[in-house]
């Protein structure tokens, strides 16, 4: 009798151990599936578009306003898995990217490498006349997280002062040499 109470002991101890095991991994799945849904949130919340891509530059995850501002129409294409060098490919033959127009495969090749090796933020000009800066970062992990703004406004207003003073420096230019006879 004192050996099955030692089972029973033993086996209420395992049932417990499995149970505690159980909850806890319950528990971290939850936690793990709330942090998600936070992250997807943030990245969400944000004004400028959102992309990363895993090392084998496959898209991962994206926010909306990355789908609107680069790729409107586009969306259903936009999957998890998609790779980086189709979704480009797809955007230059539609004629969403001014500098592709007649040089499609020329332009995914100098794309993929500035996507391959980042550096400083630059502009590309869209199909549609907006202007959006490019930032894209390498990630220890392996892959690639890129972030998009739209400055078309900050573009329109720095040709505007372009304008301007070449407007100005057309008039100094002629007021110089109106006034020039005069001086003695």
């Amino acid at each position: 009798a004192a050996g099955s109470d030692e089972i029973g002991r033993m086996a209420e101890a395992l049932s417990l151990f499995r149970d505690t095991a159980v909850e806890v991994e319950e528990k971290n799945l939850r936690d793990v599936a709330e942090a998600r849904q936070r992250l997807v949130d943030a990245i969400e919340s944000i004004s400028e578009g959102f992309a990363l891509y895993d090392r084998e530059d496959r898209l991962v995850l994206s926010n909306s306003r990355y789908r609107e501002l680069l790729y409107a129409g586009l969306e259903a294409e936009l999957t998890p898995g998609t790779a980086f060098e189709e979704i480009i490919r797809r955007s230059a033959e539609r004629g969403y990217i001014r500098d592709a127009e007649g040089r499609v495969d020329e332009w995914v090749a100098e794309r993929l490498w500035r996507h391959r090796n980042p550096g400083e933020p630059w502009v590309q000009r869209r199909g549609d006349g907006r202007w959006i800066m490019i930032s894209e970062r390498r990630i220890s992990a392996g892959g690639t997280v890129a972030v998009y703004s739209d400055i078309t406004e900050l573009k329109r207003r720095e040709e505007n002062l372009a304008e301007k003073s070449t407007a100005l420096e057309a008039l100094s230019n002629k007021l110089a040499k109106y006034l020039a006879p005069q001086v003695y």
